[in-house]
């Protein structure tokens, strides 16, 4: 076989393939993990399966460090704790906030830290 029919033959697999996970997803409600946090027993680890670039693989170790720390999803598309993750911002809402603040009380009011700068800068001001 001529290597243009073996190119058209693996991509007409490829678009079969992707259409039918397209179709798998849009019947189900599974939604692709970019990472996990896991806890088993005393093994505690961060597992990352997907990024995009540099930033986004911060925001998803973000993220599953926050649920490391006890923080759960919240509803608002642009926080880190988003239950999809549709940011590449490590800037915190208010909404992670209130989710930091709740899981792991700090010295500062939330108030005072919201909006004011990124995850790193937030850290290093309640020490």
């Amino acid at each position: 076989a001529d290597l243009n029919e073996l190119v058209r033959t693996h991509n007409a697999l490829l678009a079969r393939a992707s259409a039918e996970a397209e179709a798998l997803s849009a019947s189900s409600d599974a939604k692709f993990e970019e990472g996990r946090y896991v806890r088993m027993g005393n093994d505690e680890r961060i597992e990352i399966y997907q990024y995009h670039s540099e930033a986004g693989l911060k925001v998803v170790l973000s993220h599953e460090l926050g649920h490391a720390l006890g923080i759960k999803h919240n509803a608002n598309p642009s926080s880190i704790m988003s239950a999809l993750i549709h940011t590449e911002s490590l800037a915190l809402t208010a909404d992670d906030m209130t989710g930091l603040g709740a899981a792991c009380p700090l010295p500062l009011r939330v108030s005072q830290m919201a909006g004011n700068g990124d995850l790193t800068d937030i850290l290093d001001r309640a020490r």
